[in-house]
């Protein structure tokens, strides 16, 4: 693959690119009435209308790779894990998008107590994104590039963050009523940043590869990265910067006159967050930088093809550029944003424990060029719940094009699932896959000795108003 991307110098993001993951939403986790502490990290407010008094989350994750650009032809995930990167191949594209978003939940929980419920939470997490220009001239002609022939490399953003977050939930009902309730709720997190990257490619760059050289025009690219993540070393965990975010839900229930389930006494619950809205400030093996050149110049083919890191890659265009390695950085500190969206949410109840859930996640990058792109994604899943066990089979679009089709299991205290079954199943086209998983303890065989005896009495009675599910 390096053979084919080091035709410039911008490429070598590109080719790091290549190698992260893009992930989706974890829905099966998050989703149903049962969620509890995995639920917040999605809305805040979902602890509180669902149908758990508390809830602990010993470990929970997930991981995915999606992107519209690479792909390895013949194989699913099993096969993936053993693919040689020189057997990538490339897709013609009107706009290379890339986005990530893993984790890992560490011990976390909530409680209910009146009309209020409390938490926290502890998570690692990992998010990057790669997006063009529109209708790049010459990103699809990048796998073999012929010698002495102009080609375009268009307008492009990377972004990239690897942090952990320790957070605390709060959430009110804040109306009550026959017709439905209110419940609103935010989580404020306190944030480590471990490794950071961002990346601009800012005017159309055209270069010739030649033989010996290559001619390199209109360079514009600035950029910022913390030592390590330059270096390629991403599993040093030292904590190079500090920051905060929020997150803020609301959800409204609609109660019908028919009672649904005795742990699901709405027809709708509708809801509404807006995650990770917040900042990282890179203080610590930091460093921001700038490449500029309005005019022509040519640089050795073969010290570019030796381009293995953003490292080398500053200190080459800076001794090329200004003769000096080090004469490109404009800064020592940096702030990349958290990847930040709005998601919309519905859940119809049909009733006997089946639900069908919808929702629509939307990125809002466009506040700072500097915040990571969540994927734009919606979905619809059908899904079966009781106490003991779940099941929920999710149909989702991946930046709003590409269809994935997934299935998630909660047995008792275990839940694990993929949105993503057929890369793991069929050997086709490959360009990601989904994984995740959790386990947690609450309970189950408590809150329910409560709910059935108040939802019998409430079938006894025929009462139209709503019963708090859990007693309180």
């Amino acid at each position: 693959m390096r053979k084919n991307l080091k035709a410039a110098v911008i490429l070598i993001i590109v080719s790091f690119a290549a190698s992260v993951s893009f992930a989706q939403e974890f829905i099966g986790l998050r989703t149903d009435n049962f969620s509890g502490s995995n639920g917040m990290l999605l809305n805040p407010a979902a602890p509180l209308s669902g149908s758990l008094p508390w809830d602990v989350n010993i470990i929970a994750g997930g991981i995915s790779a999606y992107n519209n650009y690479l792909y390895l032809e013949n194989t699913n995930t099993f096969s993936a894990m053993n693919a040689d990167s020189s057997a990538l191949n490339f897709k013609d594209v009107n706009q290379v998008r890339a986005t990530e978003n893993a984790f890992l939940q560490l011990p976390s929980a909530f409680f209910k107590t009146g009309d209020f419920a409390f938490g926290f939470f502890i998570t690692g997490r990992s998010a990057a994104s790669v997006i063009s220009d529109t209708y790049p001239p010459g990103i699809n002609s990048l796998q073999n590039i012929p010698f002495d022939v102009p080609t375009t490399l268009p307008k492009f953003d990377v972004v990239l963050l690897n942090w952990m977050e320790v957070g605390v939930n709060g959430e009110m009902l804040l109306q009550e009523a026959p017709s439905g309730n209110i419940i609103i709720g935010a989580n404020l997190k306190f944030l480590g940043g471990f490794e950071g990257i961002n990346f601009h490619n800012n005017e159309e760059l055209i270069f010739t590869r030649g033989e010996i050289n290559t001619d390199i025009t209109n360079l514009d690219a600035t950029y910022a990265f913390t030592e390590n993540a330059g270096g390629g070393n991403f599993t040093n965990l030292n904590l190079n910067g500090w920051g905060i975010g929020t997150d803020l839900g609301i959800i409204y229930t609609i109660n019908g006159g028919k009672r649904k389930s005795y742990h699901a006494n709405y027809n709708w619950k509708l809801g509404a967050s807006l995650v990770d809205m917040g900042f990282i400030r890179f203080n610590d093996e930091a460093g921001k930088y700038a490449l500029n050149s309005e005019t022509a110049f040519e640089i050795v083919t073969a010290e570019l093809d030796s381009i293995d890191d953003l490292i080398e890659f500053n200190r080459t265009g800076s001794r090329t550029l200004y003769d000096f390695a080090q004469a490109s950085k404009t800064g020592d500190k940096f702030t990349n944003m958290l990847p930040a969206a709005i998601n919309l949410s519905a859940d119809y109840n049909i009733g006997k424990g089946f639900f069908v859930s919808a929702m629509i996640t939307r990125r809002i990058n466009f506040i700072n060029e500097n915040m990571v792109a969540r994927a734009n994604t919606i979905y619809i899943a059908p899904r079966y719940e009781n106490r003991f066990f779940g099941f929920t089979a999710p149909v989702s679009l991946y930046e709003d094009r590409f269809v994935h089709v997934g299935a998630a299991a909660r047995i008792f205290f275990l839940t694990i699932g993929s949105d993503d079954l057929v890369s793991w199943i069929n050997k086709s086209e490959y360009n990601g896959t989904d994984f995740y998983a959790g386990i947690k303890i609450n309970p189950i065989w408590l809150s329910n000795s409560k709910n059935d005896k108040k939802y019998k009495a409430s079938k006894q009675l025929d009462c139209k108003g709503p019963i708090n599910p859990n007693g309180f």
